[in-house]
């Protein structure tokens, strides 16, 4: 079942929704799509990468009203720099000059879906799940084997 709720949006999602009466279908449409984009593009990495990434973000804004602003597509600049500075790599045993490339070579749908994932993934941080991996995989994490 649905939800009534009242919402801001920001002149860029005003842009993107267009003109006409049915806004609770356009909404709609636009998040139903949005949703089967991000679990098509999301990229499989290691469950390492995936919780290093959440590590990195965690207590950080994700959301965004413009492209330019988007954190996602600055995350591979935050993941480089969390390998220099706040030893992440050491953490989580990872390359992250390494993840932070390959981050950076993905096209934006995929930078998007792992900022989505963490999103979820803080979301539900008061469930409690048999692993991480289980826990990202809730969150919409494709786990790299």
């Amino acid at each position: 079942m649905g939800k009534k709720a009242t919402v801001y949006l920001a002149d860029s999602a005003l842009e993107v929704i267009g003109k006409g009466e049915n806004l609770s279908g356009r909404i709609n449409s636009i998040c139903t799509r949005y949703g089967a984009i991000i679990g098509k593009d999301c990229p499989a990495l290691a469950t390492a990468e995936w919780m290093m990434i959440c590590d990195i973000l965690n207590a950080t804004v994700l959301d965004c009203d413009s492209r330019d602003t988007d954190p996602a597509r600055f995350l591979w600049a935050d993941i480089s720099e969390s390998g220099k500075l706040d030893g992440m790599a050491e953490k989580w045993e990872i390359d992250t000059e390494a993840l932070s490339q390959q981050v950076r070579d993905m096209p934006y749908s995929q930078q998007v879906a792992i900022i989505e994932v963490v999103s979820r993934f803080w979301v539900d941080c008061e469930i409690d799940y048999p692993s991480d991996a289980e826990r990202l995989q809730a969150a919409g994490a494709k786990i790299k084997a």
